[in-house]
C-alpha cells in the first residue's frame, strides 16, 4: 500500500544519504591528514589484529590500557578491518561507518512510528549530521568525527537502537521482541561502560508519555537478564580494574584539576556540560534545538 511505498521511498533516501556522507569521508580522510585521533581501544584493536596474523608489531600496542579498562566489542569488531584492509588509522575510522547507518536507520524507524515520513527522515538526516558535523569545540574544527575513532558514534547507534526496541516491545511483548532487546542492550554494555546511564531518561520520558506502561517492566527485567548474560562476564571480570578507574581517575579530584577540569560533585562539575555543548554547538544553534524540542512537545501527534 501508500504506507510500504513511503517506506520504500524514505529508505531509498536515506540510503542515498548514507552513501553521499560515505563519500565525503573518505574524500576528507585522503585530504586531510591532521585531525586524525583515536581513542586508546585503537591500539588493542591492532594489538589484536597482529597477533592474528603473528607479526612482531603486536608487543608495539598496549591491550590493556594503564587506566580505564575499554569493554572489547570494539576492538574485536575493528580488527578483522585491520586484518583485511590494513594496520593504520584510516580503516579504522572507516571501519564506524556501519554504526553512521545504524544511527541513522535507528532514528529513522523510531521516528516513523510516532511522526510523519518527512519528519522521520530529517531526524535520521539530523541525527548523523549532528553527529559528524556540527561538533565544534576551541581546538577542534566543525567536523572533527569525520576523521576520529572513538567510542562516541557506536554508543549513539546503539542507545537509538535500544529505544527503538524498548518500544516495540511495548507495542508487541513478543518473546522475540524481548530476547532481541536484551541482546542490543547486551552489545551496548560491552561499547562503553556508561551506556546504561543513557537508557533511564529514555525510559523515564516513554513512561510518562505512556508509550511505556507499567506491564512492560517485566518484559524489560527479561531483557535486562538476556543482557546480563551476555555482558556480565566481561563486567565480572574486569570489576578491580573498573573500581580502580573509577577511585583513581573518574571520582578523583586531583585528576580533574590536572584535566583543568572541577571536581565531579562540585557545582561546577554538575553544570560544567552546560557550556561545553553550547560551545560545540554554537549559541544559535542551540537555540535551535531547544526551539525544536518545545514545538515537539506542544504540537505532538495524537499518540503520544
Amino acid at each position: 500500500g501508500a504506507g510500504l511505498k513511503r517506506g520504500r521511498a524514505g529508505f531509498l533516501v536515506l540510503l542515498g544519504v548514507f552513501i553521499f556522507f560515505a563519500f565525503l569521508q573518505v574524500i576528507w580522510l585522503a585530504k586531510d591528514r591532521h585531525t586524525v585521533l583515536v581513542e586508546v581501544h585503537y591500539f588493542a584493536s591492532a594489538s589484536i589484529a597482529h597477533n592474528w596474523i603473528h607479526t612482531e608489531l603486536a608487543k608495539d600496542y598496549p591491550y590493556k590500557p594503564e587506566f580505564f579498562p575499554y569493554p572489547p566489542l570494539l576492538p574485536y569488531y575493528t580488527a578483522p578491518f585491520l586484518v583485511l584492509f590494513g594496520c593504520n588509522l584510516d580503516v579504522a575510522v572507516l571501519s564506524l561507518l556501519p554504526f553512521a547507518w545504524l544511527l541513522m536507520y535507528s532514528v529513522w524507524q523510531l521516528c516513523r512510528m510516532f511522526f510523519s515520513e518527512k519528519g522521520a527522515l530529517a531526524a535520521a538526516v539530523a541525527a548523523l549530521c549532528f553527529h559528524h558535523f556540527v561538533n565544534v569545540e576551541p581546538t577542534f574544527p566543525a567536523y572533527p568525527f569525520l576523521s576520529e575513532y572513538l567510542l562516541d558514534l557506536p554508543m549513539s547507534a546503539f542507545v537509538a537502537l535500544t529505544v527503538l526496541h524498548i518500544v516495540r516491545v511495548s507495542r508487541e511483548d513478543t518473546l522475540r521482541n524481548r530476547i532481541a532487546l536484551g541482546v542490543v542492550m547486551g552489545l551496548g554494555s560491552l561499547i562503553r561502560i556508561n551506556y546504561p546511564l543513557y537508557i533511564p531518561f529514555f525510559l523515564a520520558g516513554l513512561f510518562l508519555e505512556k508509550i511505556c506502561v507499567r506491564r512492560t517492566w517485566k518484559s524489560l527485567l527479561h531483557s535486562g537478564l538476556v543482557a546480563a548474560i551476555l555482558a556480565g562476564p566481561w563486567y565480572l571480570l574486569s570489576l578491580p580494574d573498573l573500581l580502580h578507574c573509577f577511585v583513581k581517575r573518574e571520582f578523583n579530584p586531583g585528576y580533574a584539576s590536572q584535566l583543568g577540569m572541577p571536581p565531579v560533585w562540585s557545582d561546577r562539575g554538575l553544570t560544567y556540560y552546560f557550556p561545553v555543548l553550547e560551545s560545540m554547538m554554537s549559541l544559535p544553534l542551540a537555540a535551535a534545538v531547544v526551539a525544536g524540542i518545545v514545538l515537539m512537545i506542544w504540537k505532538r501527534a495524537p499518540l503520544w
